[in-house]
């Protein structure tokens, strides 16, 4: 999938980046993190430790922000 998005913005140089390996451990590591941290898609938001996930997410998470806010 990731191929399929670069290949359509035309960004040349992503095959020859991945297969160097360059970023695998950050890559490696960022996925440890959002897997410790129960993250299984995008976009994910916390709030209070909460999870919101999905495309309507934002709206949740605004919800929220003003409920604690007080507003």
């Amino acid at each position: 999938m990731l191929y399929d998005i670069a290949k359509s913005l035309k960004l040349t140089q992503f095959d020859s980046c991945m297969a160097s390996g360059k970023h695998d451990v950050q890559l490696q590591n960022s996925t440890n993190e959002c897997t410790s941290a129960g993250i299984k898609g995008t976009p994910t938001f916390f709030v209070n430790g909460k999870a919101y996930v999905g495309q309507t997410a934002i709206f949740d998470v605004q919800r929220e922000v003003k409920r604690l806010l007080g507003e």
